[in-house]
């Protein structure tokens, strides 16, 4: 079709009186006054046989409106590509390419396009109709999503990306935005306009487009993308749905600011702990920072989701603490209690047995026992009820429930009693010492070994030999006022019972903050294989999570490069308040805090000095710009005078500035400007509608009546009557005052308030440009706009510091 028929095509009827209007330069669905009765109608709302009914959204490139076809009576909606786009041919390209890729998939999940083509100049897409909302707008409704609901919609999503997939495409923009719901909750994938084929989806000019929040690592690095990609896009709008806010705190374009953000481990769990822990381990899994992590496969994905809701409804939620499942802990503890409860029966009436069977051969009350079990055989005789066995097990169960103090009273009684023997005696000494480390008191803790040491030189005992030497050897570490280096641990094993110590060893370096070490010894008595003898050994093994917990912690603490600027310690600081909310013990709490204090002081140095050298750098810059605002008000206030704003137009679209302040200038004239070059072409257009008769006054002081019959930009066209012919006369030879006269004269043919305020923002500002300021201000009074009034007010400014 050429340009001439394109023309015929946008004319517009009024519905009301008929009278048809060139509507060429109006964008679609735009409102217009009808020149001959004045009503206010919608043009431009026939693209080829779909009617625009009403907008429905609007984005950077395109307007969405709700449409009908007319020729299947079908709702659909209508993507136009944006006047200014539509000239751009490869923007062009691009929607049309967009509009190839999704017609390409045919799956419920994903939205369908209908058709496209191009109709008066502009690029659309007809699309399905999906009414129920977006992803975007029910988290902004609800401020967050509901599990059951979330993972539904993710399972649904995976279907729509796997069609997608099937056909070569990666989505490469997968966000809240972009997934919209149909009227009975179905969720459906759109906005294909990023997509590429999977093969060659590296980015050829390095430019990021992708949404930040959602955005994968490897797209950070130019790495290749490929469905894995999607997937993590996919995690991260689930994990916004979920917490209420996105895993990415900035939304920032920078790629390097951002490969810093993304580089920091992102858990559902931690953010959200009413989450079951099948859906955290899947969205952690989506959203891992090396695709090889993630899922292989969609249908993998799929089933994922699957299992995390069957789960979910089989099951109530489980809490999730600082690194243990309450669950396990729970569970470890009942079964414990009845190992414990079946170990104390045996033992009672094992001793009741020997009770009856020692009075059955002699009268003496005097029971004499061999040794069964090491750590079970001593038995207080004068409390059936209460064996020094159980006594033993429930101060252990009291360290692993983190009642420490009632530990260590238990242990201390135990070891008080006079008939309690050997190997029982040392160990309830030792435990006594352990609870007394997990309350962090070293110096009491430091006095039991001591006298543990003293016990275990006592040629008497009847302990073997290489008990003995343990207690001996780990007592005499634990006396000391100093963390536990590795050298002094020469020739120890640390295998079977002697493994207690590393633990005893890890929470006393923990103490004196040498975690490194601590870690170490904790690591290795977790690891170590519980002797068949010692079960209460293996509860304790529970004790050392929350330690090593925080001392990985302590280790994901940030560190500053060499030289940095604010920017880097703003991020680590952030990074670390993260960190130390996490953080279980108050050890390492009272460390890093020494350490966040220590970034804190160093943050505002360089926030004042960068503060400082920005207000040299800003002052300077001022001083040049200042110079440059005053040489362009000389180029363009010739133009005011002789009524060419376009002139002066140009020149102001030409200069650009950086300093704040002359942006702000900058961008007023442009706005002063532009308004008063409409003003003008205002006047010619209302002069070709309906003619002007009136008083004109000319700018060298004469007076006459004309009758104005046509008019352009530059001059007036008016007649003499039939006899007499016409004549022309020159814009810039009228007054302001009678150009003024003639706008508002025009004004009573015009109905529609908000046209009618936006002709006297208009005038005002033309006044001020050929320098009625004082009229301008006193009209500027009847506009009640806040924008405008801003506008006026930062106008006022100027002239008073000019």
């Amino acid at each position: 079709m050429d340009k001439g028929s394109d023309i015929k095509h946008l004319m517009n009827a009024c519905p009301g009186c008929g009278e048809v209007m060139d509507v060429s330069n109006c964008d679609p669905y735009s409102k217009v006054i009808c020149p001959e009765c004045s009503t206010a109608i919608r043009v431009r709302a026939d693209f080829l046989h779909f009617r625009i009914e009403k907008k429905i959204g609007e984005g950077g490139l395109s307007r969405v409106f709700q449409a009908v076809d007319q020729t299947l009576n079908r709702q659909v909606a209508l993507k136009v590509l944006s006047p200014e786009f539509s000239k751009d041919s490869q923007r062009a390209l691009e929607f049309e390419r967009e509009a190839r890729i999704t017609a390409s998939i045919s799956h419920p999940n994903v939205v369908k396009v209908y058709s496209a083509g191009r109709d008066q100049d502009h690029y659309f897409m007809a699309m399905e109709l999906v009414s129920g909302g977006s992803l975007d707008q029910l988290i902004h409704s609800k401020g967050k999503v509901v599990e059951k609901r979330a993972l539904k919609i993710g399972a649904e999503l995976v279907r729509g990306l796997q069609a997608a997939q099937k056909v070569g495409l990666i989505h490469r923009d997968v966000k809240p935005g972009n997934i919209l719901f149909s009227d009975d909750g179905v969720s459906k994938i759109v906005d294909f306009g990023l997509a590429r084929r999977e093969f060659g989806s590296r980015s050829e000019n390095g430019e990021m487009w992708a949404t930040p929040y959602y955005v994968s690592p490897e797209k950070l690095y130019g790495v290749k993308e490929d469905f894995r990609s999607d997937i993590y896009s996919l995690g991260a709008t689930l994990f916004h749905a979920l917490v209420g806010k996105p895993p990415c705190s900035s939304d920032t374009s920078s790629i390097d600011e951002l490969k810093l953000l993304k580089q920091k481990k992102t858990s559902l769990e931690v953010n959200a702990p009413n989450i079951s822990i099948a859906t955290c381990d899947l969205i952690d899994r989506m959203m891992d920072n090396s695709p090889e992590n993630r899922h292989d496969s969609y249908d993998d994905l799929y089933n994922d989701f699957e299992n995390a809701q069957s789960q979910l409804s089989q099951t109530s939620v489980k809490l999730i603490g600082s690194s243990l499942r309450v669950e396990k802990f729970e569970e470890s503890n009942v079964n414990k209690k009845i190992r414990l409860s079946l170990l104390v029966i045996l033992i009672f009436i094992g001793t009741l047995g020997l009770f009856i069977f020692n009075n059955g051969k002699s009268n003496t009350k005097e029971i004499s026992l061999d040794n069964f079990d090491e750590e079970l055989n001593f038995i207080d005789i004068n409390n059936f009820k209460q064996t020094v066995a159980g006594r033993f097990f429930s101060g252990v169960e009291m360290m692993v429930a983190s009642d420490y103090g009632a530990a260590e009273r238990e242990f201390a009684e135990i070891a008080s009693v006079a008939d309690v023997k050997q190997p029982t005696l040392n160990w309830s000494l030792f435990n006594q010492g352990l609870s007394l480390l997990l309350q962090g008191d070293l110096e009491r803790a430091r006095i039991v070994y001591q006298r543990l040491e003293e016990r275990s030189d006592n040629q008497e005992s009847s302990e073997s030999q290489g008990l003995k030497r343990f207690f001996r050897k780990s007592s005499q570490l634990l006396s000391q006022r100093k963390a536990i280096s590795y050298d002094q641990l020469a020739n120890y094993e640390g295998k079977g019972y002697e493994s207690m110590a590393l633990l005893a060893f890890g929470l006393q370096n923990w103490e004196h903050e040498d975690f490194d070490d601590a870690e170490e010894y904790l690591k290795s008595f977790s690891l170590h294989v519980t002797p068949k003898n010692y079960p209460w050994m293996e509860d304790l093994k529970f004790i050392t999570a929350p330690y090593l917990k925080d001392i990985e912690l302590f280790r994901q603490f940030p560190t500053i490069r060499e030289n940095p600027n604010s920017n880097d310690v703003l991020t680590a600081l952030n990074l670390s308040q993260e960190i130390m909310d996490l953080i279980v013990f108050e050890k390492i709490k009272k460390v890093l805090s020494e350490r966040i204090l220590n970034y804190q002081k160093l943050s505002d140095k360089l926030v004042a000095e960068e503060a400082e050298e920005a207000e040299l750098r800003l002052s300077k810059l001022r001083i040049e710009e200042l110079q440059k605002m005053i040489e362009l008000r000389k180029d363009i206030q010739n133009f005011s005078r002789t009524f060419r704003f376009y002139r002066g137009l140009n020149l102001i679209e030409l200069v650009r500035f950086s300093h704040p302040e002359f942006i702000q200038k900058r961008a007023d004239r442009l706005v002063i400007w532009k308004s008063s070059e409409s003003f003008i072409q205002r006047i010619v257009d209302d002069v070709n509608k309906f003619n002007y008769r009136g008083p004109i006054l000319m700018n060298e002081g004469s007076s006459r009546i004309l009758k104005i019959i046509s008019a352009n930009r530059d001059q007036f066209t008016y007649s003499f009557g039939e006899a007499q012919g016409k004549a022309k006369v020159s814009l810039e030879q009228v007054s302001a005052s009678s150009l003024i006269e003639i706008s508002a004269y025009f004004d009573k043919k015009i109905n529609d308030r908000e046209i009618l305020e936006e002709r006297l923002k208009e005038r005002v500002l033309f006044l001020y440009l050929v320098g009625k300021l004082a009229q301008s201000a006193t009209l500027s009074e009847e506009i009640n706009d806040k924008s405008f009034q801003s506008l006026w007010a930062r106008i006022l400014e100027f002239e008073r510091n000019s």
